[in-house]
């Protein structure tokens, strides 16, 4: 063989031996070869995208406007669904100082609660802090505790996977309507999850608020709670790019605020939420009074369908003088209540009242519903307003075979201290989620006896000073059947510390599919 053949044949024999090498790498890169020939795709090495868990909860403030007084050492706010393992929770956190130490427990023992951020206001005495944490599976139950204690506490926990380690945070105080932090400016990869929150610290209402325009990142409205006098908005996104960004979102009413971003790497980690009905996200919204004409909240909306469970209290045994919602409209959707107002006249003279709404084949989006309300004349610290952005429900959710469950009774029927039977339902369907309130006069529940796997999702917190907990004595939770179509009885545990067996009590439950 001539001299310029043999350097042609081993340049073919090195072309081949280059091919089956990257052949073998590739295929170790993207998965085995399937039965028909096709290669499926596993990118080696990739990232993935950091993306909302559909599971995260806003909680009420720990004060209303008449617990100036009010302090708490713990305080509780659970997620509406246990957490996936390799997930992470992201916590927006406020408190008043001079609380020195916080420190985390939740349902289950080990997991280790990071703080990225803390801003002080120090003229009007607020703190801003986000944390972060990886939990075990199965964590609902998130608890930070203060000391010394603290006042006018209120978090938001939200789960997220595909995210990696703390790559930035910035805080800020600041005035006006714009919303904004610190440049984050040390990001070290594109494709970051970006979460940024502002709380008012001025004592005001707002009319709303709304996501920031920004390149390279589309925000997502995660909390609007703005039917309270200390009113908090978040969003979140996927930023694509490394370059430095100040995150903003706007609020519709001039006021003073802290603010604070978190980034976080990418990473393949963690796993999406299971198909079928679930709670994405439940926001715990206090209005300020009994009496005005109507009520506007504002809810971000993930899923196909929300639900609005609420109640307040009456000044008389009836409906005469007692606040709550007969109609609402948000220009978009239409909203059906479940069965009718309930109401439970009180051996204190007064009386408790709830009723539930719902709103099917909802797109995704931000919507402001006005709720006409029955007034009260005089009196009244507020109203509970606990909305539930639901996705994957059926095109008629409704478990009309249920339908609406309702009880109503008197505390002193239980004695001091005891647990609190308010209801039991059938459902009539398997795989469906209900959804459960009680209204109490006075005291306030703080957690579940029965069902077992039932999640109490109300804000409730420890060493209150006074009869008024978060929530104007409510309490809620999620209980999902499976394949049983048994009874369910919901026993609440309660506080009677301060009002030992003393007030009436009113429960409602409803169960979509």
């Amino acid at each position: 063989m001539k001299r310029g053949g043999l350097i042609y044949a081993l340049f073919i024999i090195f072309m081949l031996a280059m091919a089956i090498l990257a052949f073998g790498d590739t295929a170790r890169a993207q998965g085995s070869i399937s039965g028909n020939g096709t290669i499926t795709v596993v990118t080696g090495g990739a990232t993935g995208t950091p993306t909302y868990a559909l599971n995260g909860a806003a909680g009420g403030i720990s004060n209303d406007e008449n617990q100036n007084v009010d302090v708490v050492s713990s305080y509780h706010t659970a997620l509406p669904n246990p957490t996936i393992a390799g997930n992470t929770v992201v916590i927006q956190l406020r408190y008043s100082t001079p609380a020195q130490t916080v420190t985390w427990t939740d349902n289950i023992s080990g997991n280790s609660y990071v703080r990225a951020i803390q801003c002080v206001d120090s003229p009007r005495n607020t703190v801003s802090e986000i944390w972060y944490v990886k939990p075990s599976a199965g964590v609902f139950d998130i608890v930070p505790h203060f000391s010394p204690s603290s006042q006018f506490v209120q978090m938001a926990p939200f789960e997220f996977y595909n995210v990696g380690a703390l790559d930035g945070a910035t805080c800020q105080a600041g005035s006006g309507t714009t919303v904004s932090a610190p440049a984050l400016s040390a990001l070290t990869t594109s494709g970051d999850l970006l979460f940024h929150f502002g709380v008012i610290d001025s004592t005001q209402t707002i009319a709303g608020c709304t996501v920031g325009s920004q390149t390279n990142i589309t925000w997502n409205l995660r909390e609007a709670m703005i039917a309270d006098k200390y009113p908090a908005c978040a969003q979140y996104g996927v930023y694509n790019s490394s370059a430095s960004i100040s995150p903003t979102l706007t609020i519709q009413t001039s006021a003073s605020w802290l603010s604070a971003a978190a980034a976080f790497k990418p990473a393949l980690a963690g796993s999406a939420a299971p198909a079928g009905i679930r709670v994405a996200f439940i926001q715990h919204d206090n209005s300020e009074s009994e009496q005005p004409a109507s009520v506007t909240l504002q809810e971000p909306v993930t899923g196909n369908m929300f639900a609005v469970l609420f109640n307040s209290g009456c000044e008389d045994p009836s409906t005469t003088d007692c606040a709550y919602p007969t109609s609402v409209s948000d220009g978009t959707n239409t909203y059906n209540q479940v069965g009718s107002t309930t109401v439970s006249p009180g051996v204190d003279g007064g009386a408790s009242v709830a009723n539930i709404w719902y709103c099917k084949g909802t797109s995704s989006g931000t919507y402001k519903p006005t709720w006409t309300m029955h007034p009260r004349s005089t009196g009244g610290n507020g109203s509970t307003w606990i909305l539930y952005d639901i996705s994957g429900a059926n095109a008629n959710p409704l478990d009309t075979g249920m339908g609406l469950a309702a009880n109503t009774g008197d505390q002193s029927t239980t004695g001091s201290g005891g647990p609190l039977t308010a209801l039991t339902a059938t459902p009539s369907s398997t795989n469906e989620i209900m959804l459960t309130l009680l209204g109490l006069g006075w005291n306030t529940p703080t957690g579940f006896n029965s069902p077992t796997g039932a999640i109490f999702i109300s804000t409730h917190y420890i060493t209150e000073s006074n009869s008024s907990h978060a929530d104007l004595n409510s309490g809620g939770g999620i209980y999902k059947n499976g394949a049983s179509l048994s009874p369910v009885t919901f026993i609440y545990a309660q506080d009677e510390s301060n009002y030992p067996g003393v007030g009436s009590f009113v429960s409602l439950a409803v169960a979509f599919h």
